[in-house]
């Protein structure tokens, strides 16, 4: 769902044009904004399309294939118990 959220708010030309906006497919699926501006107006253009459900943003200023959120990286015991929650909250947010 969130990959073909992803490619409709891509394919908006008020977005794609005036901000940059542009989906990279791959191994990690993510849109690339060209102007700072256009967060702001992704995270509205998002909240339109999902009505009752929330938009999380990741923002970082360069793609990192193998980037391990903050949550995730130290004591590994430890990140079983958090990937365990972060399929949870997924599930949840997903029905």
């Amino acid at each position: 769902m969130q990959n073909d959220l992803m490619r409709r708010l891509a394919l908006q030309p008020g977005l794609s044009k005036k901000f940059g906006l542009r989906y990279v497919d791959g191994l990690w699926p993510h849109l690339e904004i060209g102007h700072p501006a256009g967060v702001v107006r992704l995270i509205g253009a998002a909240k339109n399309y999902v009505k009752r459900g929330r938009v999380f943003l990741r923002g970082q200023v360069q793609q990192h294939d193998a980037m391990i959120p903050s949550l995730f990286r130290g004591n590994l015991a430890d990140s079983k118990k958090l990937r365990e929650a972060e399929r949870v909250l997924f599930e949840r947010n997903a029905a």
